[in-house]
């Protein structure tokens, strides 16, 4: 009835009683289209421009109700515009147009310094913006009104250190731990900020404080380690990592720290024992066997030495460091034929390697594979013509070819042995050897 009494003739109060119809079957839409008509016929009327602008707002329209706020807002007193500013600074948050939202915030705080709300909005559209030095002065604002808000004097306790602001920053982190003791939040801040001012006691205690909080923290418990390691309290560190190997068994990481406690510490067997582990988890490491290799061969476990070293080659099978320690452990072990066949395999490698070349040639004449042991010295008077040892060795070797010769009556051959690669023996020189050689040959004496 009312819609037809002002369809043709709107009466502002049959308009007004229209308005109150479909508020009171909450037709929104209705509501609205009633406003814009009373609006449209009282543009100076605020209330119904507010009013209009109120709905307009409720129902997310802010494109429409920013304009007819912003109309209002010269209209009124200067002592009631400060919740219309907070207002447009919301409005234009949710449309995004976050300067303008800003203005409004900053004129309302002008008025009302004392609303916290809008001390949060000017933090969150500064950071926004990307202006954090703003969002956190805002920020610290809004908190020192808000005691009890510990989350954001935390995160303006971050920033501040991020920035190098220690001390300022300690004053929020001790609000925070004033409240509550136990936030590990604040006391990992503290920690990252005692890391970088390099207070490694103060990080100590840091982390002592959270591990009571949490014992079973292996993060923690791992951090403290490390630190106690670090600064040289290796019992104390020790105690750390003993109890974290237990829970964590298969990490190196662990066993190598337990590993270098026990070496510095003098105990030479539980070091034994983490280096043999530590091949198993981390067979490539060569260092790990150099240290089984010294202490195996100090307490003359010779077997436990070869089977080691075997393993080291199969991991290694190529590395002639390993195959030198391998050879050393054969020896030690009485394992002659297995040393000689490891140092063949090693002058393939390293023919030049003079060490090698005379330890397989002394051990070739042992065996009395005679001619393979000249071989090897012929080989290294040819690298080091001045090499004493090999000469001597050869030459001798030489002398007892042409014994062998001589007793099989075969003199002209024992004259053709290789005179020319001989050089001169203690007290005799090459022409002396050569006619001793001619003259017992001529002579076919035996000379043993």
């Amino acid at each position: 009835m009312i819609e037809e009494m002002v369809k043709n003739q709107p009466d502002e109060n049959a308009l007004f009683d229209l308005l109150a119809c479909y508020e009171a079957i909450g037709n929104n839409e209705k509501v609205l289209e009633v406003l814009r008509r009373i609006a449209r016929q009282n543009p100076e009327n605020l209330d119904v421009q507010y009013r209009l602008a109120s709905y307009l707002e409720k129902a997310k329209k802010w494109d429409e109700a920013i304009p007819i706020y912003e109309a209002i807002l010269p209209k009124i007193p200067l002592e009631d515009r400060v919740p219309l500013h907070k207002t447009l600074g919301y409005l234009y948050t949710e449309n995004g147009q976050i300067e303008k939202a800003i203005s409004h915030y900053l004129k309302s705080i002008e008025r009302d310094r004392e609303d916290v709300n809008v001390y949060y909005n000017l933090s969150y559209l500064y950071e926004k913006l990307g202006q954090k030095g703003r969002a956190d002065f805002f920020l610290g604002k809004a908190v020192s009104l808000k005691t009890e808000d510990l989350d954001s004097r935390l995160k303006l306790a971050d920033n501040l250190i991020t920035k190098g602001k220690y001390k300022e920053a300690e004053t929020y982190l001790s609000e925070v731990l004033e409240k509550n003791p136990n936030s590990t939040d604040a006391l990992m801040l503290r920690l990252q900020m005692m890391e970088k001012t390099g207070n490694r006691e103060e990080q100590k205690k840091i982390y002592d404080r959270l591990l009571t909080i949490d014992p079973n923290n292996e993060t923690i418990m791992y951090d403290l380690g490390v630190l106690e390691y670090e600064t040289g309290n290796l019992n104390k560190s020790l105690q750390h990592f003993e109890k974290l190997i237990r829970l964590q068994p298969e990490d190196a990481e662990l066993h190598v720290f337990l590993f270098e406690i026990y070496k510095k510490l003098g105990q030479p067997e539980k070091a034994y024992k983490e280096a043999k582990t530590l091949i198993t988890l981390k067979p490539k490491e060569k260092s790990f066997y150099y240290y089984v290799f010294d202490y195996l061969n100090k307490q003359k476990q010779y077997d436990e030495l070869v089977k080691t070293m075997e393993d080291a080659m199969r991991v290694h099978p190529n590395d002639e460091d390993m195959r030198e320690l391998l050879i050393v452990a054969y020896f030690d072990a009485g394992k002659e034929d297995l040393v000689i066949k490891e140092l063949e395999k090693s002058i393939k490698a390293r023919p030049k390697n003079i060490k090698m070349r005379l330890q397989l040639a002394k051990l070739q004449e042992k065996k009395g594979r005679f001619d393979e042991a000249e071989q090897n010295y012929e080989e290294i008077i040819k690298i080091s013509p001045e090499h004493k040892e090999a000469t001597q060795a050869y030459v001798g070797l030489l002398l007892q070819d042409a014994i062998r010769l001589e007793g099989q009556k075969k003199y002209r051959e024992s004259l053709n042995l290789p005179h020319h690669v001989l050089v001169p023996m203690e007290g005799l020189g090459i022409g002396q050897q050569l006619a001793w050689l001619d003259k017992e040959s001529s002579n076919q004496l035996e000379l043993f």
